[in-house]
Parts: structure tokens; C-alpha cells; sequence
């Protein structure tokens, strides 16, 4: 029998550790709440585990911005029903006037409503806001992407023939169900073509004999809103003027609906200029017959041009609303699978903590009685 080094005890002591050190993490584990508090535990399931957490909060974030683009969306459109209304009673204005049963008196008191009708588009351009953000006063009328409208201003357009061409050219490009459109607005003429997947370039004939050409790489550039070029061509005898357009700029508004910086994680919003002027009306005038009956083709254009932008916001805001819904379903299985890798079974872990601390109480009595035996053992042989 040996004194300075007795293995059993020695056994006996390391199991101790082990049990009260296995105890120690169940007691750490039971109060935080997790199985992996830190890379000893599991340093692959740690480094899964922060990867989910990252995204989580992303799909989170990106859930309240499609919340807060939804909010946009309905501002907007809300603000449009009003001048939908306001039109409504213009165009009704402007057949009164166009009757020839009324003195140039008459559609001189007439006039004095439409204009202030038209006051009040424009106020409600400028009125329209959503957390500083100017809704249809024109500032969210740039190219756009994933949205599916685009906007190009060519300034300053002259050419010369059959008919001239002044002022600013606008092109509003759509898409729906794979199918684009291009539609053309000079002053108050409006033309739209349908553009195919193989197009390069679609021409738009005008009054006057005067036509509108834009070359592109591809249909699915126009969703980016890139126009490589913008050709003016005249009737007979005029010259051609080229502007040329190049870019690709975003949106003037964007949605981010996703946890990463993909451009399919984003959502476009176009929204043009519903003032007076933008709606073609700024000259409109119905103290005459001739400007009455004027004013009702512009009308109609503006009309169109309001249904045409609320149908675009109603779409945005089905697919933002869309979007909610699979960034909830996401966020609530990556919930679910980053649960469990990382939290705790408290079932188990109470098991595992009883366990433990029953081996290593054992332990402590085995420990305790080896070296009350070892002791009595000792003094039995020194006394013989």
C-alpha cells in the first residue's frame, strides 16, 4: 500500500471534476436558454446558427420596409382617386362648353371652375406626401428597374417637315406577363407599341408625318430603364435629330423586400408628374368653343394617364403585399430551423443536470469512504 500516490482516490477525484464540471455547463446552459453559447460548444452549429441570425433579422427588416412601401403605395393612390374626381368634374365641364347652346359668357364662368379645377390638381400634386417624400409632383419619375416603369426626358426636340416637334419627349415603359410596352408621349400626342423579347429598337409614327425611333440592347433592358438612343425623324423634308441616352439608373424609389443586395430583392416604384402640366392640362382652357372641345381629347389622355398610374401602384402594392406573405412564411422556418441548432431542450438538459449531479455527490461519498478505508487500513499495519 502506497501513501504519496493512491490511484483509486485519484479515479475517484477526476470523476468528480468531470461530474461537476458537466453539471456546471447544464446549470449555464438551463439559464441562458441555449445549447451553444460559445464556439467550444459547437463551433459548425455556432457559425450556422449567426449565419440564420443574420438573415432572420434581414427578412425582418425587409418585412417592415414592404409594410412601410404598402403605407407608400396607398398614400399615393388615395391622393389619385381625388384627381380622378377632380377630372371627372373637368370633363364634365368641358362638354358643357363644347355645346353650342352657350355664349362665349357662359364658358367664361365655366372657365373660371376648370381653372380652379385645375388648381386643385396641382395641389394635390404637391400635397401628396408620405414621411417627406413628395409622391406626385414628378420627383419619383425616373427610370426604374424591377417595377416595370421607366421614364426618359428628351428636352428641346425641333424637326422640321410636315409637323414640328417641340417640347419634352416621355417614354413610359410597362411589363406584364412578360409582354413589354413602350409608350411615347410628345406634347399631347401619345402612341404605345408593344416591343418583343428579340426587338432592338421600335419607331412610333406621330401626326404630321413625323416619327419617334429608340434603339435598346434588349427588352429586358427597357425593364432596367436603359435606352441607348432616342432618334427624332420628320416628315418630308425635315431633318433628323438624334439624343442620345444612355444609363440605367434605379428607380427613384426603391423598395429593399430581401435580406441580401440582389437586384431581384427590389422593388422599383415610378410614379409620374400628376400635375396639371404633367397631365397635359396646363394650357387647357374652355372660355371658347374650339379650346373646349380641345380640352376634352386632353382630358381623356389625362384621364388614361391617372388610371394607367393607379393601375401601376395597384400592381406594386399586390406584389409588395405578396412579398409579406413569402417573407413571413421564410422568416418563420428559418426561425424554426436556427431553434433547432442553437436553443435548448430543457427536458434533456434537467435530465442531464440530475444526472450529473447525482454522479458526482456519489462520487463524493465514494471519494470520502476510500480515504476513511485508506486512513484505517494505514494505522491497522503501523500498529501491529
Amino acid at each position: 500500500m502506497t501513501v504519496n500516490n493512491m490511484a483509486t482516490l485519484s479515479n475517484a477525484y477526476r470523476y468528480l471534476y468531470v461530474n461537476q464540471s458537466s453539471a456546471a455547463k447544464s446549470v449555464r446552459n438551463l439559464s441562458a436558454g441555449y445549447k451553444i453559447n460559445s464556439a467550444a460548444d459547437n463551433a459548425a452549429g455556432l457559425a450556422i446558427s449567426e449565419g440564420m441570425r443574420g438573415q432572420i433579422a434581414g427578412i425582418s427588416r425587409a418585412s417592415q420596409n414592404a409594410q412601410s412601401g404598402v403605407s407608400l403605395v396607398q398614400t399615393a393612390e388615395g391622393s389619385l382617386s381625388s384627381t380622378a374626381a377632380t377630372l371627372t368634374r373637368m370633363q364634365e365641364l368641358a362638354v358643357q362648353a363644347a355645346n353650342g347652346t352657350y355664349s362665349d359668357e357662359d364658358r367664361a364662368l365655366l372657365n373660371k371652375e376648370f381653372n380652379a379645377l385645375k388648381g386643385s390638381l396641382d395641389q394635390t400634386a404637391q400635397s401628396a406626401n408620405y414621411n417627406g417624400i413628395n409622391l406626385l409632383d414628378g420627383s419619383l419619375g425616373g427610370k426604374t428597374g424591377a417595377s416595370g416603369l421607366a421614364e426618359v426626358g428628351v428636352s428641346g426636340i425641333s424637326a422640321g417637315g410636315a409637323g414640328d416637334l417641340t417640347g419634352t419627349a416621355k417614354f413610359n415603359i410597362t411589363q406584364e406577363d412578360g409582354v413589354f410596352s413602350i409608350t411615347a408621349q410628345i406634347g399631347d400626342q401619345m402612341v404605345t407599341n408593344t416591343i418583343n423579347a428579340g426587338d432592338t429598337s421600335t419607331t412610333f409614327a406621330l401626326d404630321g408625318g413625323n416619327t419617334v425611333t429608340l434603339d435598346f440592347a434588349s427588352a429586358t433592358s427597357l425593364r432596367e430603364g436603359v435606352i441607348n438612343n432616342v432618334a427624332i425623324g420628320s416628315g418630308a423634308g425635315g431633318a433628323d435629330v438624334s439624343k442620345a441616352v444612355t444609363g440605367g439608373a434605379n428607380a427613384s424609389l426603391q423598395f429593399q423586400i430581401g435580406a441580401n443586395g440582389s437586384a431581384d430583392q427590389r422593388i422599383g416604384l415610378h410614379i409620374n408628374d400628376m400635375s396639371s402640366v404633367g397631365l397635359g392640362l396646363g394650357d387647357a382652357d374652355i372660355s371658347t368653343l374650339e379650346g373646349a372641345n380641345s380640352a376634352l381629347e386632353s382630358i381623356s389622355n389625362a384621364i388614361n394617364q391617372v388610371s394607367g398610374q393607379r393601375g401601376s401602384l395597384g400592381a406594386t402594392q399586390n406584389r409588395l403585399e405578396s412579398t409579406l406573405n413569402s417573407l413571413g412564411i421564410t422568416h418563420e422556418n428559418l426561425v424554426a430551423s436556427e431553434s433547432s441548432i442553437r436553443d435548448l431542450d430543457y427536458a434533456r438538459e434537467i435530465m442531464n443536470f440530475t444526472q450529473r449531479n447525482i454522479q458526482a455527490q456519489a462520487t463524493q461519498a465514494m471519494l470520502a469512504q476510500g480515504m476513511n478505508l485508506s486512513r484505517q487500513n494505514l494505522l491497522s499495519l503501523m500498529l501491529r
